[in-house]
């Protein structure tokens, strides 16, 4: 498994793993079954406080289509996570070729959005380093 890597890897340190379904709402979720809830504000707080945040999703790509409502929830989502750090990226296991005209086409104009690929991997670690967003993409763009 790719998180068990980077685990392995120790670019990140420990890692805590949580679910949640389209977008992170008021919960997260220990389990890949939806179970064990957290509440979003207390994870942010207790482990998101100034540490990096990988997020992996294909936001949206899988599925092809576009859902405004989804990447509104996302942009309410990313804007609560940058109280807390500004150290986040977001891998996409869907190819970049699969983005276009769909939810994560927005999604990668809000958040450093790269693909689940050795060189995706190593753009995202050095976003969660503290290299500077890529031209274009943030909240206020």
């Amino acid at each position: 498994m790719r998180i068990a890597g980077i685990s392995r890897g120790g670019l990140l340190g420990k890692i805590d793993c949580y679910y949640f379904h389209d977008c992170p709402e008021q919960f997260l979720y220990q389990c890949s079954t939806l179970t064990n809830a957290w509440p979003l504000e207390e994870v942010l707080q207790e482990k998101a406080k100034g540490n990096s945040v990988l997020i992996i999703s294909d936001g949206g790509a899988a599925r092809g289509y576009y859902d405004g409502m989804r990447v509104g929830d996302t942009k309410t989502f990313l804007q609560t996570l940058s109280t807390y750090t500004y150290l986040y990226a977001w891998l996409n296991p869907m190819p970049q070729n699969r983005w276009l005209t769909t939810t994560a086409e927005d999604i990668a104009n809000m958040v450093p959005m790269f693909p689940l690929e050795r060189e995706g991997l190593e753009d995202a670690v050095n976003i969660l380093r503290g290299h500077p967003f890529p031209p274009g993409v943030g909240l206020d763009e």
